[in-house]
């Protein structure tokens, strides 16, 4: 019963001995918070060799990843700071892959605290090498567009440096401007790429605004994206003192399609070409002298317009 005794008292001597050690450190480590992350994979070019060819596995992990730490980093109201380098590494290893570059802005912008400039930096040549991997994606075009010419400036540099941020403006609406011509089947990327007519038009561009306009007058089949342009270009014209060649071309295009190709929207039109009559075409007695109706593409096409003066 002594020996009982003594082992008890023992355990309850290492008990206060415990607590009276651990509750200082608990409260000490209550208080302290992690601010800061590391980046411990290698660099991208490393993981694409050490994925041993399941390239596209290792990104849907990494990708996942960045999805659940970037929600549990909001709950925790601070930055996931390292999230530019998981996505370069995705990128690396899955090029191709257009989620990525699709969310790449709202990941690294939309978190509890501010982004730093050269994290926004980061985001661009991202969404670059997004347009580069997938040029005729138009999404991606304006996704880019719109993060260039229009979020970053107006948020990130207008106050720090109003040179580079009009700059970010001018290159923004280049891409908004490459946006609209690759959008015809979606009238509403057209739609929100239509700021960019305006930067140019403000920039003293007025050629590049209307070449921008008169592509989307040439290919949407929109009928109030066409009205709407089609005053824009009007009111530009008067500003510029007569009509470009491009815009010359659009009605033209518009007065054919209407006369010929009865029907087909303008992509279709497009696709077809300028509607040629093959017996037309054939010589002897049923050939026509408007060499416009056998023009085998619209480039010939559009020269014969010219040469007759758009008669």
């Amino acid at each position: 019963m002594k020996g009982d005794g003594v082992a008890w008292l023992a355990a309850l001597a290492g008990l206060a001995i415990a607590l009276t050690s651990q509750l200082p450190g608990r409260v000490r480590h209550e208080q302290v918070k992690e601010t800061t992350e590391t980046y411990l994979l290698p660099p991208p070019e490393h993981l694409v060799v050490m994925s041993l060819g399941y390239r596209s596995a290792l990104a849907d992990v990494l990708w996942a990843n960045i999805l659940v730490t970037q929600g549990l980093r909001l709950g925790e109201r601070r930055r996931f700071d390292i999230a530019i380098e998981y996505l370069d590494a995705v990128n690396e290893l899955d090029p191709k892959w257009r989620e990525p570059y699709k969310l790449a802005d709202s990941l690294v912008t939309l978190q509890a605290k501010a982004t730093p400039l050269e994290q926004i930096r980061g985001v661009r040549r991202i969404l670059e090498r997004g347009v580069r991997e997938r040029p005729n994606d138009a999404e991606l075009w304006l996704i880019l567009g719109q993060f260039t010419g229009q979020i970053v400036p107006g948020t990130y540099l207008d106050d720090v440096d109003p040179v580079e941020a009009q700059r970010w403006r001018e290159e923004g609406s280049e891409y908004l401007a490459r946006a609209a011509e690759l959008a015809p089947p979606n009238s509403n990327i057209a739609w929100q790429a239509m700021g960019a007519g305006r930067v140019f038009a403000n920039s003293g561009r007025l050629d590049r605004a209307i070449e921008m306009f008169s592509a989307i007058l040439a290919t949407t089949d929109d009928p109030e994206l066409r009205e709407r342009v089609a005053a824009l270009l009007e009111k530009l014209q008067r500003d510029t003192g007569g009509e470009t060649e491009r815009q010359a071309h659009a009605r033209e295009l518009q007065r054919h399609v209407q006369r010929r190709l009865t029907g087909a929207s303008r992509s279709k039109a497009l696709l077809l070409g300028p509607g040629r009559d093959p017996a037309a075409c054939a010589g002897g007695a049923r050939a026509r002298s408007d060499e416009r109706t056998c023009s085998p593409s619209w480039t010939s096409w559009w020269d014969e317009v010219k040469r007759r003066g758009g008669d």
